[in-house]
């Protein structure tokens, strides 16, 4: 929520760290107030929409270790680069967010990027808002790649 308040989807205006703790601040005293200011300063005022911080959290609460969001790779066809939604370089391992569009045009691109990836040696892994709500099995599948690409190294 914090990071939807000062990012670029913004509904409202957008809000700065500094604005957001000063009007919270202008009230009576609240239970909480600490665990906003840690909230807030954990924020980051750059990410697109309230499902990229959840999946942040996702992320971090799984002990899983922070992806590199949106990496752009470029591809053997010059000029051509392909998107990883959350991307793990050293260890060629992307995920993609496959809870975006059920488009036929959406699931059409979903399957370029992937054939891309494969192509440049990278593992694949989806990620669904099913996985958000029940995370182990996405977690074992993601340590399971993990292991792979560390003991081919």
């Amino acid at each position: 929520m914090l990071d939807h308040l000062m990012g670029p989807a913004a509904q409202h205006r957008r809000r700065s760290r500094d604005e957001i703790w000063r009007f919270a601040s202008i009230g009576a005293p609240m239970p909480g107030k600490a665990r906003l200011r840690q909230a807030l300063w954990r924020a980051r005022p750059d990410v697109p929409s309230g499902i990229h911080t959840r999946i942040r959290r996702f992320f971090h609460l799984a002990g899983v270790p922070p992806p590199v969001e949106n990496l752009s790779l470029a591809t053997d066809i010059p000029g051509i680069s392909v998107m990883v939604d959350f991307a793990y370089p050293e260890s060629r391992i992307g995920i993609l967010w496959t809870d975006s569009s059920n488009s036929p045009r959406f699931r059409r691109e979903a399957r370029l990027r992937e054939a891309d990836l494969l192509q440049l040696g990278w593992i694949v892994l989806h990620l669904s808002l099913a996985d958000l709500d029940d995370p182990q099995g996405f977690v074992a599948v993601f340590r399971a790649a993990s292991r792979t690409r560390r003991a081919a190294a």
